[in-house]
């Protein structure tokens, strides 16, 4: 909203539309586009924000993990979030790889999940 525009990614937004309106997504088209081009975003710039904090002392990594883990400790779902998810987007050593790999699986989800709506016929054209 607040930073720099890309007057250069206009004919790339506007290649994503037609490419989404002929696939039949008519009324919903913002909506697609929005999906494709916003999740995939946030999760690069919690990526980026967590590359510039990684090092601020209060939240280094075994710090951060060890007050996750108390306050998971009654909550077995939470606990497998982090053990199983958390804790490879911040440790040193699985970090890089993991965070390709959630981006891989955010985009591909949501082109799955929009493939899949489109195929039950819910978007109209308009």
């Amino acid at each position: 909203m607040h930073g720099p525009s890309f007057p250069a990614a206009m004919p790339i937004m506007g290649t994503g539309i037609r490419v989404l309106q002929s696939a039949g997504f008519g009324a919903a088209v913002g909506m697609a586009y929005g999906a494709l081009f916003d999740r995939p975003i946030l999760t690069i710039t919690v990526g980026d924000d967590r590359l510039v904090h990684e090092d601020d002392g209060s939240r280094d990594h075994s710090r951060m993990m060890n007050e996750f883990a108390a306050a998971s400790a009654d909550n077995p779902g939470v606990r497998l979030l982090s053990e199983t998810f958390i804790v490879q987007l911040v440790d040193p050593a699985t970090r890089e790889r993991a965070r390709r790999v959630n981006y891989g699986f955010v985009v591909d989800t949501v082109i799955t999940g929009l493939e899949a709506r489109l195929a039950a016929g819910e978007f109209t054209r308009s």
